[in-house]
């Protein structure tokens, strides 16, 4: 990536680390209080009791109805959930059409961990009252433990409109917006979260993520569109500058003096970058950088601290919120790049300044070893963020990821398990653990694994192939070729699927289908 890192270790997140997926469904902090609901979330369906004798209920039904409500709520309280649920089944009973009864029940039905009874509940309730706003909460919920995140940005949207002044929404639907690639509605929902306080440090380290994708996105664009442009040069020196590798950055900056002869500060900053090369100290002045607004190559050598983070995080907040998708020529493209760097590099100072012994800082931290490729750091912070928060997803998966990503198997496999004890529904999880099953030759095990992974995301084209070479390998070819068709439709660009067709048709006898793979495999080997 083009995205500059740190030019010393300055306790953020390069903005070109990578950012890994770890939502919280049904685990944030501020979701939940020993089970239940928080009432600073706001999202919970109350039953009004000045409404619970509609028309044709007897006072004796009114009484019975109080009296539930209460032993409910009370259950509630004391965390005694089941009892809770018989109370509002009881009260369902008595009055099958109160939308707040259901949406109350699957509210409890989700904390159970029933996802199936609370989606019934909180549907019913919907379609009894389309606008109570919780039961899509909850909806949006269960479809983002499923990993069906379209179908949480929906409900959650739905929420949104229906409760605009709830201040964790955003959060979720940020976070679904993230998971769905829409990196630009996700930060502005990011933003809407930050507004709140008691969110603040949870909304920073998304809009973290999601500028630094945004800022890859850029760069790569300008990459692509751009190829020979001054900015993408000058993108490119900047980069090894704020890594401190003086002869990359020299030559990249050469290469933009070129293009550009005359541009501002390039000379000065030329001479200064062939002092740093040949050894020469920091002490000899760093010649300034010719924007008036803040770079992240800047920042990185005059790190803000304390109260000066948050004035400069607004102001780039408020620049952001302007047109930042007009403009295809490359400066356009390159100062879009460098306001998101930015921003998402403030972010980042922001927790570390504000909150350092959070479990957010502690991922931060394990990002930025991350893509200094400091697998041990790394896999150390994220540790430390897990003993500061047991219960977070993603962590034990970003783990287990680096120890699989350097074959230390041994170590990665209960790592990836882990991941599943509190996201089982992680496909890449799945198909990791069955790679590493594969290698220790326990094929039937990873092929649960890999059937796991495709229900949850059968759209994962790696996983329809690991599966098939597990099938041929136990003689089962037709199995394995429905794997093969699946490949090749969410595919359609890639050879392999056709590749593995050609021995499968042979193996069913069928040559004249084996010889038209071949051919197909071959067409798109030219192609």
């Amino acid at each position: 990536m083009l995205v500059p890192g740190t030019a010393r270790d300055s306790g953020v997140p390069s903005v070109g680390s990578r950012c890994l997926g770890d939502s919280d469904w049904a685990s944030h902090p501020n979701l939940t209080v020993s089970g239940t609901v928080s009432r600073h979330a706001r999202i919970a369906a109350v039953l009004l009791l000045t409404s619970l004798q509609p028309a044709g209920v007897s006072l004796a039904q009114d009484e019975a109805l109080r009296r539930l409500y209460g032993s409910a709520q009370s259950a509630e309280a004391q965390g005694d959930l089941r009892r809770a649920a018989d109370n509002y089944e009881q009260i369902i009973r008595l009055l099958p059409d109160m939308a707040e009864a259901h949406a109350n029940l699957g509210s409890i039905y989700f904390r159970l961990g029933d996802d199936s009874g609370a989606a019934k509940s909180l549907e019913k309730a919907i379609e009894l009252k389309p606008e109570l706003a919780a039961p899509h909460f909850f909806l949006g919920m269960i479809a983002g433990r499923r990993q069906d995140y379209e179908r949480a940005s929906r409900h959650l949207e739905a929420c949104s409109r229906l409760d605009p002044t709830n201040p964790i929404v955003p959060i979720y639907l940020g976070e679904a917006y993230y998971a769905t690639g829409r990196h630009l509605a996700a930060a502005t929902e990011f933003w809407k979260a930050s507004r709140t306080s008691e969110y603040r440090a949870d909304a920073y380290y998304f809009l973290n993520r999601a500028y630094t994708k945004l800022a890859e996105g850029s760069l790569e664009r300008l990459g692509a569109e751009h190829p020979n442009s001054f900015f993408l040069k000058l993108s490119l020196g900047r980069f090894h500058e704020g890594r401190e590798d003086w002869r990359q950055a020299e030559s990249a900056y050469l290469a933009a003096q070129a293009v550009r002869p005359e541009a501002e500060g390039l000379a000065d900053r030329l001479a200064w970058i062939g002092h740093m090369r040949h050894g020469g100290p920091f002490s000899v002045a760093r010649p300034p950088l010719p924007e008036a607004r803040p770079s992240l190559l800047g920042l990185l050598y005059d790190p803000p601290a304390g109260r000066a983070i948050q004035p400069l995080l607004e102001a780039a907040g408020r620049r952001l919120a302007g047109n930042m998708t007009g403009g295809t020529g490359p400066e356009a493209i390159y100062r879009r790049a460098e306001a998101y760097q930015v921003a998402s590099y403030l972010t980042a100072r922001w927790i570390a300044e504000n909150d350092p012994g959070s479990y957010r800082a502690h991922q931060l931290r394990a990002q930025l070893h991350e893509a200094r490729g400091e697998i041990d750091e790394a896999v150390s912070a994220y540790r430390a963020a897990l003993r500061a928060k047991p219960d977070l997803r993603e962590v034990h998966f970003a783990i287990g990821t680096l120890l699989w990503s350097v074959s230390r198997l041994d170590e990665a496999l209960p790592e990836l398990r882990a991941e599943l004890e509190v996201n089982p529904n992680h496909p890449e999880a799945h198909f990791e653990i069955a790679d590493i099953l594969v290698n220790f030759d326990r094929p039937d095990e990873a092929r649960a694994h890999l059937l796991e992974a495709i229900r949850v995301a059968p759209e994962m084209v790696e996983a329809h192939l690991a599966i098939e070479r597990i099938y041929f390998a136990q003689g089962q070819f037709a199995e394995g070729l429905r794997h093969l068709k699946q490949a090749a439709q969410l595919d359609p660009a890639d050879p392999t699927p056709h590749y593995r067709m050609v021995s499968v048709y042979r193996r069913l006898g069928k040559p004249e289908e084996s010889a038209r793979a071949l051919a197909e495999f071959q067409r798109l080997q030219r192609d």
